[in-house]
């Protein structure tokens, strides 16, 4: 019904990652070490109701 009145429902939003301690050096929002994994990820969810 809201995609019909308003269009596609979309939200947006950000996140201010807290200053870590890390041995001894500070890392704001970044890799830390050589990981064989992503430290960042990102969802999508498509919801029908």
């Amino acid at each position: 019904l809201a995609l019909e009145y308003e269009g596609t429902l979309i939200t947006k939003g950000t996140y201010s990652t807290p200053k870590i301690t890390h041995g001894g050096s500070n890392y704001r929002g970044a890799g830390i070490g050589a990981s064989p994994a992503f430290s960042y990820s990102a969802q999508a969810v498509e919801v029908d109701v």
